[in-house]
């Protein structure tokens, strides 16, 4: 776990070490090697008394608000009859400290060593974030954080969050975001004994039914065709003013998404040896993992069949099949030095960046995911009711056992995207 940042500030705020038994300012802080205990903490004074409060946070800019929050309430005398041994009943917790009660709790804020969990660094800031946009979901719905007490969380209120999710997110996104607050509410009230029922539990995700958003022949040749002649810059807000996107495997990217239908992460780990001889016959097939069920399951999942049908075939040889047949080589820049993910989403944001710029009138440009759904389409026409069999089929090893039927992959190297 990282030390806590402090720095020089007026409010009071400070960083405790139950270790130490101090605690520190900006300039004593480095003192301190007892990371894991660490808490940020405000200290006040007014008329002779201390007032202290702890922050169940690790991030200094929320800490600071806090601070700042509390330090106003010291000033303003709203603390002043509050005596330390008054007893507070967690019914009466507000819904916004309920929400930094959980955030401690996940960043292992005043927990004991055997109840620490063992959520990753992008789980934690996930259900930060998840927490942090439900409560501005209430906040914009004119629900005051402060006074609604966490008890008195209805499915009314909870309303108000469901409907704008099921317009932005996909059904396992949304799935995902439903679990994090139920698990938050089922804290509240198993650790600190809110007496409430869980709004979360009964919760049923249906989406609205969305268009199929396809690609069209002309779109998809405009956006590779400004990738070498529009802006390669991104207008940013803040200190970073723009962004440069370019990336010398943009277009080979964009056309094999196109060509093969897989995922970000998929074709930007296809080798030359994922290229597989149909039966010693002049056609062949990609087999490939499936990446994102298997990360998403942590369990060996079915493989991908993906026809090289006549343009593949011609874009495959293009960045050098025949130089490289049956090799480990990537595909895609071979010689990279950035991770997967990185180039994952530098082909994402470069997409719709590109698609801006060929088509600025546009209010919604489209984005990477409607090359997968246009290759989903054509194969659907091609394939019909057997497409599922390409995208993963149960039990498959090796195309020579005859789980795909020689009808089915026939239709499927005789496809064409765009025809």
């Amino acid at each position: 776990m990282k030390k806590l940042i402090l720095k020089k500030n007026t409010y009071g705020l400070r960083v405790n070490c139950p270790v130490c038994k101090r605690n520190y300012n900006n300039k004593g802080i480095d003192n301190c090697k007892h990371y894991n205990r660490q808490y940020y903490k405000s200290i006040k004074y007014r008329n002779n008394k201390t007032f202290t409060k702890k922050h169940p946070t690790r991030n200094y800019d929320l800490a600071l608000k806090f601070a700042i929050e509390f330090s106003n309430d010291v000033k303003n005398g709203v603390l002043d009859n509050i005596q330390k041994s008054t007893i507070i009943d967690p019914n009466s917790l507000s819904i916004l400290d309920a929400g930094n009660t959980y955030i401690g709790y996940i960043n292992g804020i005043n927990v004991v060593k055997q109840e620490e969990n063992t959520l990753s660094e992008k789980n934690i800031k996930r259900i930060e974030s998840t927490i942090k946009f439900f409560l501005k979901v209430l906040q914009e719905n004119k629900i005051d954080l402060r006074r609604l007490a966490i008890s008195e969380l209805t499915k009314i209120h909870v309303e108000f969050w469901y409907l704008i999710i099921i317009d932005i997110y996909a059904d396992s996104t949304n799935k995902t975001y439903v679990g994090i607050l139920k698990n938050w509410i089922k804290y509240m009230i198993e650790e600190e004994n809110v007496t409430m029922n869980n709004p979360f539990k009964s919760i049923k995700i249906h989406s609205k039914q969305k268009d199929i958003i396809t690609i069209s022949q002309h779109e998809f040749n405009e956006v590779c065709l400004a990738v070498d002649t529009k802006s390669k810059y991104q207008i940013l807000g803040g200190k970073t003013k723009k962004r440069n996107l370019y990336k010398p495997y943009l277009i080979n990217s964009f056309k094999l998404a196109l060509e093969t239908g897989l995922r970000r992460e998929e074709y930007l780990t296809l080798t030359w040896n994922d290229i597989k001889n149909i039966e010693n016959t002049e056609n062949h097939m990609i087999i490939t993992d499936n990446l994102k069920v298997e990360e998403m399951t942590k369990k060996k999942y079915p493989k991908k069949f993906i026809p090289i049908h006549k343009n593949l075939k011609i874009l495959l040889n293009e960045l050098g099949w025949q130089q490289n047949k049956g090799t480990n080589k990537l595909i895609i820049e071979p010689n990279r030095k950035s991770k997967p993910i990185t180039m994952a989403n530098n082909c994402s944001r470069a997409f719709t960046h590109y698609f801006k710029e060929a088509f600025p009138d546009v209010k919604e440009p489209k984005q990477m995911k409607s090359l997968r759904k246009t290759f989903l389409t054509y194969l659907n026409k091609s394939v019909g009711d057997e497409t599922p069999k390409f995208s993963s089929h149960s039990g498959i090893e090796v195309l020579e056992k005859h789980y795909l039927d020689k009808k089915i992959i026939t239709k499927g190297l005789n496809m064409e995207i765009f025809k």
